[in-house]
């Protein structure tokens, strides 16, 4: 699956005006280097965060950039051991088992979105209530 901001990214960079420099390139020592600077436990995980961006077509100084808005980098984490992200997948108790499972759980979900909930499926289960709702008659 190809998003259309990457397709105008390679469009871009096949110019020479618009084309990266080397100053902007990304590798796993650069992700390691800044995670370090910010003395993130994540430090080390550069690897990883360019396996899962190149896996889910995402750059990975987003996973770094979310990480930092969520947890300050992975030091003030409150939602299970190794949930840099503070995904709450199963409430404030979110574990995950390394930090590749949750950079690989963040990659999963921004590119497969869940489906919108269907209420007419549960039009029957939900008469009763919406009805009690509508004559305000709670129980």
């Amino acid at each position: 699956m190809t998003f259309p901001s990457v397709q105008m990214n390679k469009c871009l960079a096949a110019d020479p005006v618009y084309a990266p420099s080397n100053a902007y390139s990304v590798s796993a020592s650069s992700l390691d280097n800044y995670l370090s600077t910010k003395n993130s436990p994540m430090a080390g995980q550069g690897a990883n965060l360019m396996a899962s961006g190149a896996q889910y077509n995402i750059d990975p100084r987003l996973f770094v950039s979310l990480a930092g808005a969520e947890t300050t980098f992975g030091n003030n984490i409150t939602a299970g051991q190794f949930n840099a992200f503070n995904v709450l997948y199963n409430g404030m108790n979110s574990p995950f088992f390394s930090y590749q499972s949750a950079i690989n759980s963040v990659g999963h979900s921004l590119t497969n979105p869940p489906k919108r909930i269907q209420l007419h499926k549960y039009r029957n289960s939900l008469r009763p209530l919406l009805l009690r709702c509508r004559l305000r008659r709670w129980p």
